[in-house]
């Protein structure tokens, strides 16, 4: 009636394995979703005592935060590199090392690879020069409060 089904244990292994991964990733998922809950609640009960005390709620987020800097930006680009060509090679060679025969020289083409991205990386990085501030020529006057100024003519 039924085929029998010879599994071994490497199967069975991997059934294993991969069922408790996805427990956990399930448990995490519900975890942050209870967290975040329970975030909001308390949130809200401390702004609606601050107003219940006439008191200012200090979490108030009516003043827009500041745009983070974009990563696709041309000062951020060099270090973006930094992060991804080495993590992206390390991550083909442990695919090609499981996928494939083990080979030697996928690790060092990785190596390879990784560190000329670094080395490239950090001259970007210095050729670039330091982060745009307001601009503000060398021979121009520094911006200050007259009255912060202790002038000898004043003095009588």
């Amino acid at each position: 009636m039924f085929a029998a089904i010879a599994i071994g244990s490497a199967e069975i292994m991997l059934m294993v394995v991969l069922g408790s991964l996805v427990l956990v990733g399930l448990l995490a998922i519900v975890g942050g979703f209870l967290h975040s809950r329970r975030s909001r609640e308390l949130e809200h009960a401390e702004k609606m005592k601050a107003i219940e005390l006439g008191r200012p709620w200090p979490l108030d987020k009516s003043e827009p935060e500041p745009e983070p800097e974009a990563a696709d930006s041309p000062e951020q680009l060099p270090l973006t590199l930094l992060k991804s060509v080495p993590l992206g090679s390390l991550g083909i060679a442990v695919g090609a090392s499981f996928l494939l025969r083990p080979e030697p020289m996928i690790w060092v083409a990785a190596g390879a690879v990784g560190v000329t991205s670094l080395i490239c990386g950090t001259v970007l990085s210095l050729r670039q020069g330091p982060a745009r501030g307001p601009e503000m020529s060398p021979a121009s006057k520094p911006v200050s409060d007259p009255d912060a100024l202790d002038v000898v003519g004043r003095r009588g």
